[in-house]
Parts: structure tokens; C-alpha cells; sequence
């Protein structure tokens, strides 16, 4: 059997030596060196980086979605329950109710500044409210009362099922088997808590608006309330601005538990550019959604 031997410098330059050599520097000109090694390892910290940044933000992204969805479908959700509502109700002059129980006439429609017995921080700024009575098509209890009013719970610890320090819209909602409506002349305030008689409707809506559609001149005008309790109007565009729960939840940290001011309600839907803050997530967190509700026992009608 031939075996190979090196010389033991492998420089004597035979074949064998020779061989070794040029193996030698050919796994040496293969290797990476220390400097390329440190070049690879940022570039792959640097993409790592990038990619975990792309998934951070779509999965940001997506969150936000899906909480504007999510009031989208609360805001829609409440105004159909609204539209149940309205859709049925009577004036004064189609119902006979006993005015000894009752310091309010059986449909109502007004803005913040007459409040049936609420603080002030209570409504939330410029909402209006509507309250009303419809017939439920039950002989042992014919009568139902019902109203809708956007409210601040000022109250840190909540209400029933309404959290604390958040806005929502409350549904006032009694069925009745005789003409003494709105609890006996008792006020509606939502400081009293929500109950099954009051509960919140849509989390987080800091406004609801209402426009009358005003028929008896013989065209259309829409007015912003309605004082008639004989007449009703042909209908009414309700309007309801809810915010996400993402946005409410920073907001109230913001603004450390404090009701919002009109302003920056206002802030949402107008045009100019919101004010740096609670403003611009208020405006990029909001959903406002529309439904025109006619009143089905009216005597206006559309031409």
C-alpha cells in the first residue's frame, strides 16, 4: 500500500507539498472574514427590523378597522331600533292622556337646552333629543313611551351596564296601560342609572342630531326642532356620531376622564383642520352615519 508523505515544512516543493498547499489556499480564499460576517449580521438585523415594523403596522392597521366597523355596525344597529320607534308615533291630538300625570305633552323634540331634569353633564354637547309615545298593538298595554337622548355618565364607576366617563345614546323605553306617561311626571336623568327601562344603545356616541322635515307650507324645509304636539312632521334625518372604542379609550386618558367640549365635537364633522390632540384622533376614530325616519301617522306627506 503507497502512502503519501509530506515533507514536515510542506515548502520543499515536491508534488505531494504542492498539493497541500494550493488545498490550503483554496479553503482560505473560500472563508468568510470577520468583517464580512458583521456586514451579513446588520443587514439581517436591519431586514428583521423591517419586516416586524411591516407586520406591527398592518396588524395596527386591521385593529383600527375593525374597531370603525364595529361602530359602523353599532351606529346602524341604533338607528333602526330608533326607526321602530318613531316610525309609530302619535301627537297629542291621536291619544288621549291624563295632563295631571304629566308635565310633558306625548311627542317632544328639542336640543340641549331643555334637559327634563338632567345636569348639564349629563347631555352630551349639542345633542339633541326626542321623546315620544307609540302605540305597541297590545290591548293590555297599548301605550309605550319611548325617547332617545345622547348622554356623558360623569359618574367614574358607571351606571348598570353603561361604563363610567363614556358617552352613549339612552334609550327611554315604558310600556303603558293608561294616559300617564313619562313615569308620572317623575324626571328622565340618566343619573339615575340605565336599568331595563333605560338602557345605553350605542356605546360611545357623543352626538345625536335631528332635522325635521317640514312639509305644511307645501315644500320641503327642514327645521331643527319641532314644537308642535298636535302635528307631527313628515319625518325626521337622524344622525348619530359614534366613536370608535380604540379612539374613546385614548381620548379618556387624554383628557383624564373629562366630558368633551362642543367644540371639539363640532371638530369632527367640520371642514377646517382639527386641532392637534383629541381633536385629530376624534376626527380619524369617528363614524357618522344618517337614516331618514318617516312618521308613519303623520298628516304631512312628501309631494
Amino acid at each position: 500500500m503507497n502512502v503519501t508523505k509530506y515533507c514536515k515544512n510542506r515548502e520543499c516543493g515536491c508534488p505531494a507539498c504542492d498539493r497541500f498547499n494550493k488545498a490550503k489556499e483554496a479553503s482560505a480564499q473560500n472563508a468568510f472574514s470577520l468583517i464580512e460576517i458583521l456586514v451579513a449580521m446588520a443587514v439581517l438585523g436591519m431586514l428583521t427590523t423591517f419586516m416586524f415594523s411591516m407586520v406591527g403596522g398592518t396588524s395596527r392597521l386591521w385593529e383600527r378597522g375593525n374597531a370603525k366597523v364595529e361602530a359602523a355596525q353599532a351606529a346602524r344597529v341604533g338607528l333602526n331600533r330608533m326607526a321602530e320607534d318613531l316610525e309609530s308615533a302619535l301627537s297629542a291630538q291621536a291619544v288621549s292622556f291624563d295632563p295631571s300625570e304629566t308635565s310633558i305633552a306625548p311627542f317632544l323634540a328639542s336640543s340641549d337646552t331643555d334637559t327634563r331634569g338632567q345636569t348639564s353633564s349629563d347631555i352630551a354637547g349639542g345633542s339633541d333629543q326626542i321623546f315620544g309615545v307609540r302605540l305597541t298593538g297590545d290591548p293590555t298595554s297599548p301605550f309605550r313611551e319611548f325617547g332617545y337622548l345622547c348622554v356623558y355618565i360623569n359618574n367614574a364607576n358607571g351606571f348598570d351596564t353603561m361604563q363610567g366617563q363614556r358617552y352613549f345614546l339612552v334609550q327611554h323605553r315604558v310600556n303603558s296601560d293608561s294616559g300617564r306617561f313619562y313615569i308620572k311626571n317623575v324626571p328622565w336623568a340618566p343619573s339615575q342609572g340605565g336599568g331595563s327601562n333605560r338602557p345605553a344603545l350605542i356605546d360611545n356616541c357623543v352626538r345625536l342630531e335631528l332635522q325635521y322635515a317640514d312639509t305644511n307650507g307645501g315644500s320641503l324645509n327642514w327645521v331643527s326642532s319641532w314644537t308642535s304636539q298636535t302635528n307631527l312632521p313628515a319625518g325626521v334625518l337622524a344622525t348619530v356620531i359614534v366613536i370608535d372604542s380604540r379612539t374613546a379609550e385614548r381620548v379618556a386618558r387624554i383628557n383624564n376622564g373629562a366630558a368633551l367640549s362642543t367644540a371639539d365635537i363640532n371638530s369632527i364633522t367640520n371642514t377646517g383642520a382639527p386641532s392637534p390632540g383629541v381633536q385629530t384622533l376624534l376626527r380619524g376614530g369617528s363614524v357618522v352615519m344618517r337614516r331618514f325616519i318617516p312618521f308613519h301617522n303623520s298628516n304631512a306627506k312628501f309631494q
